[in-house]
């Protein structure tokens, strides 16, 4: 008996681990080192670099912009600069520095672990992406150029970088500037503003954009931001790519690094990390079904062992 209520209680354990697996995500990567070939002129203006990395999908960051926990340590001379990123889901980073410098995002995934990012040489300084007084400088991995430069579109109408994180599109970039302007009164800020820089109206700038993009027809506008991201200040977000004002908050991936890490889907913070709340709480209530089960069976199989 003892032997068979054993044996039920083992294969209702591996159900339910079965269960639990199924029910938490699984990491991109475990963690490890990264370096920075940190340029002269960095070298002279900065005391601290610092690493910020997020879930750019998602909206998460385990840390605020320039936290500690954020903090590089110089090595060689101080000619590079090393930082371990923790486990996690983590697909995009910037490299900045405490005199005010930051690079542009850069796209990693686990095969960039152990890799360095450099700023090319004579690399010309980049529009941020949604900040026309701001500028980036350009970042590239030296072995692994699938993971270049975020793709994004720049305040002015102009394609940057190389690189879609999985499962995005040259039309959700699209979508997520467009989404910056349109509106009458935002078309009509653009076309007395805006259009006496580059030349273009708001039309032509959108069917050009089409057209570089390779989109083969006028894609939807939409009317809203969906993707679920932290809206605390300093700097709003809504999605990925980076805004330095609240007026060009909607599309803002550097805006993550300079938000605050709580997020809307009842996400707490554990050690530093994005905890949600809602797959514990699904966890738990598995376990305990799982739990309930196993008294049932063990009661049923006891009474049957009584009638014999």
């Amino acid at each position: 008996m003892k032997k068979k209520m054993l044996s039920i209680l083992t294969t209702v354990f591996l159900f339910g681990t079965m269960a639990c697996t199924g029910a938490v995500s699984s990491s991109a990567f475990t963690g490890g080192e990264i370096y920075f070939e940190v340029p002269e002129y960095w070298q002279e203006s900065n005391e601290y670099l610092y690493v910020h990395f997020w879930d750019d999908i998602k909206g998460e960051s385990p840390y605020e912009w320039h936290s500690k926990h954020q903090k590089m340590t110089w090595t060689t001379g101080e000619e590079t600069a090393a930082y371990s990123i923790p486990d996690g889901d983590w697909n995009v980073l910037i490299v900045s520095g405490d005199s005010g410098v930051e690079t542009a995002n850069l796209v990693f995934n686990a095969d960039c672990i152990g890799d360095t990012c450099y700023i090319p040489d004579n690399a010309e300084l980049l529009t941020a992406p949604s900040d026309l007084s701001q500028t980036v400088y350009p970042i590239a991995w030296r072995n692994h150029t699938e993971c270049g430069m975020q793709k994004w579109i720049t305040p002015l109408g102009n394609i940057v970088g190389t690189t879609l994180l999985p499962g995005q599109t040259n039309e959700d970039l699209y979508n997520r500037f467009v989404v910056l302007y349109e509106g009458e009164e935002k078309v009509e800020d653009w076309d007395t503003t805006k259009a006496e820089i580059v030349g273009k109206d708001w039309e032509t700038m959108k069917k050009e954009l089409i057209e570089k993009l390779g989109l083969t027809v006028p894609t939807e506008t939409p009317t809203e931001i969906t993707t679920e991201t932290p809206t605390e200040t300093p700097t709003e977000i809504t999605s990925g790519i980076y805004s330095g004002n609240s007026e060009t908050a909607v599309s803002n991936s550097q805006s993550v690094a300079k938000s605050s890490t709580e997020s809307n889907n009842t996400a707490n913070t554990t050690s530093g990390k994005v905890v949600n709340t809602a797959d514990t709480d699904t966890i738990l209530g598995v376990l305990a079904g799982i739990f309930l089960l196993a008294l049932v069976t063990m009661f049923i199989s006891r009474k049957k062992s009584e009638s014999r």
